[in-house]
């Protein structure tokens, strides 16, 4: 056989980096070897390792990024106020009063949130950030409830 035709028939088994080893058979040796099953291995060369490394360009140009728009400040009032219209351990009476509120188009609440008889429950109207308007309200309130509204500063996280 040529060696031209003895390279062409060669077979790669397997490789191996830690070792640097090759197992490489011919057809013939493949036939003889299994029926032996023994392997031969051989060393053909060292291992070459390629590394690739990226090239990456950076534009003349360093572009800034464009400037933030801050949000239009928006004046929010430091307080704002509420009528106390009173304080009652009655929940049949409050819920009647609140209903009278609501239907005259105020707007009512109550401190608790929730009314349970026989517990002091305290019924405002508002909150408003206008004084004053609160204020004129006052005379209508007690024309409609019969009750002497007080006005007191609101605070929004500890009503």
């Amino acid at each position: 056989m040529a060696q031209s035709d003895q390279l062409a028939s060669k077979v790669i088994i397997s490789e191996s980096e830690e070792n640097n080893i090759t197992s490489v058979a011919t057809d013939k040796d493949l036939q003889s070897d299994v029926a032996n099953e023994q392997w031969e291995i051989e060393e053909v060369a060292q291992t070459v390792t390629i590394s690739t490394t990226k090239v990456v360009k950076e534009s003349a140009k360093k572009t800034q990024p464009a400037p933030q728009k801050k949000p239009a400040k928006v004046a929010v009032p430091q307080s704002a106020w509420t009528i106390q219209l009173g304080a009652f351990q009655n929940a049949k009476n409050i819920n009647i009063l609140l209903k009278k509120l609501h239907k005259a188009g105020f707007q009512a609440h109550t401190v608790p949130t929730e009314v349970i008889d026989g517990e002091l429950t305290r019924v405002f109207v508002g909150p408003d950030v206008s004084k004053k308007k609160l204020e004129k309200q006052l005379s209508h309130l007690k024309r409609l409830t019969q009750l002497q509204g007080k006005l007191i500063p609101f605070n929004a996280v500890n009503p």
